[in-house]
């Protein structure tokens, strides 16, 4: 009875040793930060295609990213992260442009205004962070998160003008706005500058669920934009810096 009792004592006291140490060390480390990022975005595949008449393509191109981010740890190594996220994707005028004067002669002078791409993202999940040297100064971070988008499409103004028209007329495709659901998967690495405060770096991969939307597709003269109802897939790969500010 004696030894069963002498054993128990040393599990309870095994428990509480390595609890104290887990949270020593988290505590070296901080228990969470905040962080304030910004960067660059780079749509892909049919996002990033330039091809007006299909209607598959984001004629997306490079943009810039905002996010605030909250990271919780509960373990040493591993906690939760919630992030409020905005990317603006420009389109690119130029191609647009170009295609509409090569199959539209009747555009004169087509004054072409377009907005771009809105992605406002809500996300929740989880996130790794490991320090790999003892200095503890440098902390390599990954995270993987799910939630909600509101994604807002590009718009289109135009004008037109030819022998059945006889006058300028103004053609303009709203923007659009669809919600639906989204994925981040992403690495990065934070350096102390001094004991609350980090500079970050991130890589990401957002790619968000698709979602039926009316598409601009072509102006047919003195009619109308024809639009098509397809499906949109927008995906990109984000590249940010900003400062973390940790607390324990």
């Amino acid at each position: 009875m004696r030894i069963a009792s002498l054993f128990i004592l040393l599990i309870l006291h095994n428990a509480f040793a390595f609890s104290q140490a887990d949270t020593l060390h988290a505590k070296k480390q901080g228990r969470g930060y905040i962080a304030f990022m910004g960067g660059m975005s780079g749509p892909l595949g049919s996002f990033s295609e330039k091809n007006l008449a299909n209607a598959k393509s984001g004629l997306a191109k490079s943009g810039c990213t905002m996010e605030f981010t909250f990271s919780q740890k509960f373990y040493k190594t591993l906690g939760i992260s919630i992030m409020l996220r905005g990317q603006f994707n420009g389109v690119d005028n130029a191609q647009i442009a170009n295609q509409l004067y090569n199959e539209y002669p009747a555009l004169n002078n087509p004054g072409l205004k377009t907005s771009g791409w809105k992605i406002q993202t809500l996300m929740f999940g989880g996130f790794h962070s490991y320090a790999p040297f003892k200095s503890k100064k440098i902390s390599i971070d990954s995270r993987i998160m799910i939630g909600v988008a509101l994604i807002t499409t590009p718009s289109f103004e135009y004008r037109e003008q030819n022998g059945i028209c006889r006058k300028s007329v103004e053609r303009n495709y709203m923007q659009l706005s669809y919600f639906t659901t989204s994925l981040l998967l992403g690495s990065g690495i934070r350096y102390e500058v001094s004991k609350y405060v980090s500079i970050k770096l991130d890589a990401d991969y957002l790619i968000i669920n698709p979602v039926q939307a009316d598409v601009f597709t072509k102006p047919p003269a003195c009619l109308d934009a024809t639009t098509s109802n397809t499906t949109l897939f927008v995906q990109s790969v984000n590249l940010s810096a900003g400062i973390a500010f940790k607390f324990d």
